[in-house]
């Protein structure tokens, strides 16, 4: 009887990369690229400017709509960088055992705690105008 020592050789891959996956990457990688210029032109020529003696409906509703836009493009950005890194992590045991950690650590910590890293961040790079627009 032969006795088989490596069997995690004759394993399939948990998956396999066909044509279908390459396209759709190349489709998010486009919509990332249409996503990121849309946001670019939104901050080089703001729509929301207004006189504060004369607010009105519209203007409200244009800087809601604004808001809306701005947190729609940070969640589709962060899901287009969380999704391929979780899987990428995921998929590779060594990065795994470096990232699990941390991730643990940091799924732990509220999220407010994180604001005076962000405004430390702020100014350290005097970036008041990046974080005015934000």
């Amino acid at each position: 009887m032969k006795v088989r020592r490596y069997p995690h050789i004759l394993r399939k891959p948990l998956y396999e990369v066909s044509l279908s996956h390459h396209l759709a990457s190349i489709a998010v990688a486009i919509g990332l690229a249409v996503g990121l210029a849309a946001l670019l032109a939104h901050f080089a020529y703001p729509r929301n400017a207004f006189d504060i003696n004369r607010i009105s409906f519209a203007d409200i509703a244009l800087g809601t709509l604004n808001t809306f836009y701005r947190m729609a493009l940070a969640f589709i950005l962060s899901l287009a960088v969380a999704v391929p890194l979780a899987l990428f992590i995921a998929s590779t045991p060594r990065i795994q055992r470096i990232f699990l950690p941390i991730a643990d650590i940091l799924q732990s910590v509220p999220v407010l705690a994180f604001f005076p890293v962000v405004v430390a961040f702020f100014v350290a790079h005097n970036a008041f105008e990046l974080a005015r627009s934000l």
